[in-house]
């Protein structure tokens, strides 16, 4: 085992560390580098290193043996209990129960992996105070903690709670540590896909761009449009506001198509907005992909076979997971870690004749 060449500080080899340790990287039986050697190779202190050995194996993942140094010892996670706290939802969209079902499946997939034990909270955050004072009662009986809520309040209430936190899908601005997808990059990728085909007028179409994840989408949107050496339009752009339900999209995508020209192609950024654009086109009669190309955008329903972008929930799941055990007694802050989403080719695309 070498020190990779990135490793510059004692919090970087500590998670390199662990997270060797927790994805199987050493065999159990397998000694570590010695203290004085590894610290050497990575510039820190052999004392430092020693108390990063022994974090380890009061964590169960490595032994101390006397004359041998730390052994790595077979994954034994079972003593182990880690909670994910879930926003009760007040309605019943399916796009809701999809998104649970798809955090839910992750994280019990790799806490099963694992052989940890995880609980998935429900909090009413329409009721009285009562939940916080139940939460803070049973908080410190888990070693790590997974919120998949929308409150700010509620997140910041875990901030010193004693235990790692991580918050799944949303970036939290630099005060707690998050997981979530690089929404710049989800469309600049559809916008290389489209451009490579040979689309050249590609739409955006998007909800209230006063939203922090709208302007992220806006910007991977133009950024992909300039590498591609695209012009945008002032009718390129489609921002549609309200409520986000069939109809009132439905009704906003008929607007436009009737006001603006139909363009090359099409790039959807809310869920199931290429499955409520296919049906518009539809009833005018458009082809697809014959005049126009859709990519959607996590399509809850009906997008077997469509091309779209795919958002990594269950990988950011179970990243969370792994991140909660490679963190155990710490209590690190500020760390954000971003996974990319996929890109789904169907048929809604494919190389048009332009």
């Amino acid at each position: 085992m070498n020190c990779p060449g990135n490793i510059n500080s004692t919090a970087e080899l500590r998670r390199y560390l662990r997270h060797t340790l927790l994805n199987g990287g050493l065999p159990p039986g397998s000694r570590l580098p010695g203290v004085r050697s590894l610290g050497r190779e990575c510039g820190i202190h052999y004392q430092t290193v020693s108390r990063i050995y022994h974090e380890l194996a009061r964590q169960g993942l490595v032994e101390i043996r006397h004359g041998i140094g730390a052994v790595v010892k077979p994954m034994e996670f079972s003593r182990v209990r880690l909670a994910s706290l879930i926003e009760k939802s007040s309605d019943l969209e399916r796009s809701h129960m999809f998104y649970r079902n798809e955090f839910q499946l992750g994280a019990d997939a790799r806490a099963e992996e694992l052989g940890v034990q995880l609980d998935h909270l429900e909090i009413n955050l329409n009721m009285d105070s009562g939940w916080r004072k139940h939460l803070e009662a049973i908080i410190h009986q888990y070693d790590g903690l997974v919120l998949d809520v929308h409150s700010m309040e509620l997140a910041m209430s875990f901030r010193n709670c004693g235990i790692p936190v991580i918050y799944y899908i949303d970036r939290m601005d630099c005060f707690s540590n998050a997981i979530f997808y690089d929404r710049i990059q989800a469309v600049r990728s559809a916008v290389h896909y489209l451009a490579g085909l040979g689309v050249r007028r590609i739409g955006l179409i998007i909800n209230d761009l006063r939203r922090s994840s709208s302007q992220e989408k806006l910007t991977g949107y133009v950024r992909g449009m300039r590498e591609a050496g695209l012009s945008v339009e002032p009718d390129f752009v489609w921002e549609l506001e309200g409520k986000t339900c069939f109809f009132i999209v439905a009704q906003q995508m008929n607007e436009y198509l009737k006001k603006y020209s139909l363009l090359d192609g099409y790039i959807c950024t809310g869920s199931n907005q290429g499955s409520i654009l296919l049906s518009c086109l539809r009833r005018d009669g458009i082809p697809v992909p014959e005049r126009t190309a859709v990519v959607g955008y996590d399509e809850i329903e009906g997008g077997e076979n469509m091309t779209r972008i795919i958002l990594p929930r269950r990988k950011m799941a179970r990243r969370c997971i792994e991140w909660l055990l490679e963190n155990i007694g710490q209590t690190p802050d500020g760390m954000v870690e971003v996974l990319p989403p996929e890109l789904h080719l169907g048929q809604t695309t494919q190389k048009l004749e332009v």
